[in-house]
This record gives C-alpha cells, structure tokens and sequence, in this order.
C-alpha cells in the first residue's frame, strides 16, 4: 500500500467527543492511518450539537466534512464520496443510519471495499437477537468485513454466526506522543489512584476497590479523581478528592502513584472482552495498573508482573500493602513496554490495512 488508499468513513463526529465517546478512538486510528499515506474523508452530519461543542479544529490529518442532517443533504456526500477504495460505515451515526448502511454497499459496484466498523456490539448484538424490526441483520452478510471497538473472539464469532464475511476487532491503543512518562507530582503521591467519573456503571466498583482498601490502609494516602464524587466519598482523613483531572495533569496523576486502578467494564462478562482507554493511558504514563482479573487482560497485559490483578477489595487492600516503590516502577515500565510493542496506533493501522489487503 505504498501508493496509500483513499478511505471515506461515515461517523458520528471526528472533531467533538460530545455525546460520543468514540472519538479519540477513531482519532488515534485515522490519524495513524495519515502518517501511513493514506488519504481520509471523514463524514459527520450536523446533530446532537456536536459541532457547537468541537474540542478540535479540522484536524490536519483528515479532511472533516459535515454535512446538514437532511435526506438531500446525505444523498449529495454519497455522490461526492464515490470512487474511493475503502468506505467505512461507523455505527451510531445518529441520523439516516439505516439509509447509509444500506446505501453505502452500493459502492462495491465501483470496486470500492464497504466495511462495518461497530462501536458498541453488545448493543448492536442484542437488537439484532431480540428485535423483530432490525434491518441490519440481513445487511451483515453484505459488508467486506466487519470491525468492533473491543469484544474479541466471542463477539467476532457471534457475527460470523450471522453470515459475515469477515469479523475483526480493532482494540483501543495508546499514543505514545501524548501519553508518556514525566516527572512525579506531589499533588498525587498516594498509595491508590483512580480517576473516572461518577456514574451507575462504576460507582460499586469504586465503593469495592478504592474506598474499600483505604479504609483497609488508613494510614496510606489514597487520591480520586472525576466528576460528581462529592458526596460519595466517606469521610476518610486518608482519601483526598482532586475533582476533575486536567488533560494536562493526566500524566502524573497515572504515572505518580504507587498504583493506579483501572475498572473492566461490564461488557466482558457479556461475552467478550472491552479493555477501556485507560488502560493504554495508564500503561503508556508507567503507571502501576490494578484491575479485575478478567479473560483476555493477557491480550495486553500478563497479571503480576505488567499489572495487578485482585477479585475484591479486600484482595487489592492485601497486595497494595506490601507493594514496594520499586516493584511498582517495574511493573509500570513492563506495561509500558508491552503497549509500546504491541499497543500503538500505529499496530492498529497495520492490522487494518492486512485486512483491507
């Protein structure tokens, strides 16, 4: 693929995350995806107040194209996006989905490869099982190949089961231009960090595996970071809230600690297997990871020596305490080490362009 390749994605927002926590995801691949040669349309329509909430200007490696969320509107950049060798329909566009995902295998008249990229499959898997009135499943068979955010074998086979030709997952990776290690900062030297925001998903996990262990350790720092933890946390001298963590801070606040928590979410228990942005971050700032133990973290990571694994708070309060400074840099450079080995974007722009070839 010396010569590059012309891509044209179909997705939510590539210059706002604002209602759409895929964007730094389809970032990091697109971007890399440009520092290989090849040449990105991306295509997102005017909703959901994305544009007025941009956290980017037109990014230098992709050409952004928005378009109003009319039928007229999405019929001209169909006509403008003919020719190209690769299209790519995200998932959740938000508007005119079933209409793209319809209309975009068209382009395989042409030449041109047509491929699904679904950003959330559990949700896409359970309409699909339990919806009578889903239309995408007769599409399945019709796309070149199949991609998914996370989810691995047991996702990619559930789609193979429905016909697809191909099924592949591209795994969130780590930038290692923005994610690096720095000096400590004394703001967060503690024994356990987490940062993420309050919400349903995570609030057990955090009462189980941050408060439960600096309660056990009371005499050890601990340091939260996020929003809306203000009244959560229990009235423990050893707990310091930061609130929420500036993207300038975000270095430190993984990489100072003796450990960092990072949670599963809870799709893996589902099938498959969805390792959160964090624990690229974390591993690409030398941060000492702590998490669940779970089937497919040795994807990433080997529990023990590039990260920590405990099944309950009681577990992770055991281990912290006798963590050493020394066996936590060590931990934290072989994770490191492993992401930058086998976790970049650059990975995920290689493995891609092996399936489009």
């Amino acid at each position: 693929m010396n010569n590059g390749l012309d891509i044209a994605f179909f997705g939510s927002s590539l210059v706002s995350t604002y209602w759409n926590r895929a964007t730094r995801y389809f970032r990091g691949v697109i971007r890399a995806l440009h520092e290989h040669g090849h040449r990105v349309r991306f295509y997102e329509p005017v909703a959901f107040e994305r544009q007025k909430n941009r956290d980017i200007d037109d990014p230098e490696y992709a050409r952004s194209i928005i378009y109003p969320a009319t039928l007229n509107s999405v019929r001209k950049v169909l006509t403008q996006a003919r020719g190209v060798d690769v299209v790519i329909k995200v998932s959740a566009v938000g508007v005119f989905d079933v209409f793209l995902e319809e209309e975009l295998l068209e382009f395989q008249q042409d030449g041109t490869k047509v491929l699904f990229w679904d950003v959330d499959p559990p949700a896409t898997l359970h309409s699909i099982h339990n919806s009578p009135h889903d239309l995408f499943k007769a599409l399945i068979p019709e796309y070149d190949a199949i991609l998914t955010y996370g989810g691995g074998p047991a996702i990619n086979d559930a789609y193979l089961e429905l016909g697809a030709q191909r099924a592949e997952t591209i795994y969130h990776a780590l930038d290692p231009t923005r994610y690096r290690p720095v000096l400590p900062d004394d703001r967060f030297q503690c024994q356990l960090a987490y940062n993420g925001d309050l919400n349903k998903t995570v609030r057990d996990s955090v009462q189980e595996f941050f408060f439960g262990p600096a309660k056990a350790i009371d005499h050890k720092r601990f340091v939260l970071g996020g929003h809306g933890w203000e009244q959560e946390c229990p009235p423990l001298p050893n707990v310091h809230y930061h609130g929420p963590v500036a993207d300038t801070d975000l270095n430190a606040f993984f990489g100072t600690p003796s450990a960092t928590l990072c949670l599963c979410r809870p799709e893996l228990h589902n099938g498959g297997y969805f390792p959160t942005p964090h624990l690229f971050i974390i591993a690409g700032c030398g941060g000492c990871i702590v998490t669940q133990p779970s089937p497919g973290i040795e994807q990433f990571l080997t529990p023990g020596s590039e990260c920590i694994t405990a099944s309950n708070g009681q577990e992770l309060a055991n281990k912290l305490a006798t963590l050493s400074r020394d066996d936590s840099a060590a931990i934290g450079d072989a994770a490191r080490a492993r992401m930058l080995n086998e976790h970049t974007w650059t990975h995920r722009a290689t493995q891609l362009e092996t399936l489009i070839a």
